[in-house]
């Protein structure tokens, strides 16, 4: 069974393997996926990590040397790496390897959702929202300003 867990390339649909070449012909360099609720954005961004650290074709043609671990917040980092180093200090295995096989769990949380694809819009910030539509999107205080005037 361990190695039908393994075996994304024969699960994945279609929409969640990334293109093996850009609109141009060169290799892509941000990928971009929009879907709705359960569409398996988190699964493939977690996959596609895994395929990189692991060298596994067709994801990637080798082994990543460095991953990074991003979180919005320090205190996330932080604390993924207290647990990191307890576990490792006091040789709980069990707890390592749960961790382990929680990668997709890590970094559906911890990377994922704050961009290792490059660029994932959760629709929570002005900014990202901005960014990616060159539209300004009103703010708390413009929506207030607006709700007010509209039940006057």
């Amino acid at each position: 069974m361990g190695f039908l867990n393994e075996r994304w390339d024969v699960f994945a649909h279609r929409h969640q393997l990334p293109p093996v070449l850009a609109a141009n012909g060169a290799p892509w360099l941000t990928w971009l996926m929009i879907g709705g609720r359960g569409a398996g954005k988190t699964r493939a961004g977690a996959e596609w990590v895994r395929a990189q650290a692991m060298g596994r074709a067709p994801l990637a043609s080798e082994k990543a040397g460095r991953i990074a671990l991003v979180g919005e917040l320090t205190v996330e980092c932080a604390a993924l790496w207290c647990v990191l180093m307890h576990e490792f200090w006091t040789g709980d295995i069990q707890t390592i390897n749960a961790l382990v096989n929680a990668t997709a769990l890590l970094v559906t949380y911890w990377g994922f959702r704050f961009g290792v694809l490059g660029v994932y819009i959760s629709g929570r910030t002005r900014e990202k929202v901005s960014a990616l539509t060159g539209q300004d999107s009103p703010g708390l205080v413009e929506k207030l300003v607006k709700a007010v005037v509209k039940k006057k």
